[in-house]
């Protein structure tokens, strides 16, 4: 079961990789053509509407851990909790949208290209110097851990 997995979040790195290189290829305009064709042969056709909230906004207490993705390119986010690995959030932030989440515990992120996004993590604007995946841990008690394994599929860390 487990090998399942790793295969099926190693063919969703994949295609995001593919998806980031290719757009790059093409203008703006040309890879919303391009990115309409392919998501009607292998995804859903459901989106997000801009600024949708991930889970209920709570009254934010020093113990969370706040993090926002505003998409200026579409972004394929997963959200898990570093406890235990379980998923938070899979799936792509729409270029022109937002997504907020308020965690009681740490988490790990992995972007599939951070450099269409700005991240926000407790209110203060994150910097993604890659253009690769990349995976950062975050904590809710300001314990922001970079530790970034860019270009990888592996997200472990030492520890």
């Amino acid at each position: 079961m487990t090998m399942i997995v790793v295969l099926v979040l190693l063919a969703i790195i994949g295609y995001a990789a593919y998806r980031l290189v290719s757009s790059h290829d093409h203008k703006p305009g040309q890879a919303a053509g391009v990115g309409a064709a392919a998501a009607t042969s292998t995804q859903p056709s459901v989106r997000p509407t801009p600024s949708v909230s991930a889970s209920p906004t709570p009254a934010v207490t020093p113990s969370d851990v706040v993090i926002k993705v505003d998409a200026v390119e579409e972004c394929w986010v997963l959200l898990t909790r570093t406890s235990d690995g379980s998923q938070i959030f899979m799936g792509v932030v729409p270029a022109g949208s937002s997504m907020t989440w308020t965690e009681k515990q740490a988490v790990s992120i992995r972007l599939g290209n951070p450099g269409g996004i700005t991240l926000t993590v407790d209110g203060q604007q994150q910097s993604l110097n890659t253009v690769l995946p990349v995976t950062l841990s975050y904590s809710p008690q300001g314990g922001a851990t970079p530790s970034a394994s860019a270009g990888s599929s592996s997200g472990a860390q030492s520890g």
